[in-house]
């Protein structure tokens, strides 16, 4: 299963999982986690659930300062998808992430079945090129 940020709407996301698989695969975090939990406390409880989490915050795999959660990723092994540039709602109208979302998933969640990447990128092309196969 997929876990989605705070940064995607959860409405949208659960529009999208009436689509069925690999729709029905999506979760928002608000929705399995609730509100305002801390990234580094938030990543046990996704790997626990086996969840790969999405999201667009690429400074969680800085090794270094306050945003850089990598070595907590690493530590609980988790698999991450970062969203293409420009894709939270601040920068992309929710209309275009859905229309994103529903023109690429099928393929991403292919993708991502076919792959052991640890970290990956999804391209605005709904490619998704791998960052790290395994944490070093």
């Amino acid at each position: 299963m997929y876990l989605f940020d705070e940064q995607i709407n959860p409405v949208m996301l659960r529009t999208l999982q009436g689509y069925g698989p690999p729709f029905s695969l999506m979760h928002s975090i608000y929705d399995v986690f609730g509100k305002s939990i801390k990234d580094p406390a938030l990543i046990p409880q996704i790997a626990a659930g086996g969840y790969i989490l999405v999201t667009c915050d690429r400074k969680m795999r800085n090794r270094r300062g306050k945003d850089g959660h990598y070595y907590i990723l690493k530590e609980y092994d988790q698999r991450v998808l970062f969203l293409p540039r420009g894709f939270s709602t601040s920068k992309m109208r929710l209309s275009e992430q859905m229309a994103f979302l529903s023109k690429y998933w099928p393929s991403i969640h292919q993708q991502v079945c076919d792959s052991t990447a640890r970290l990956a990128n999804i391209h605005p092309n709904g490619t998704v090129v791998t960052h790290m196969e395994i944490y070093t």
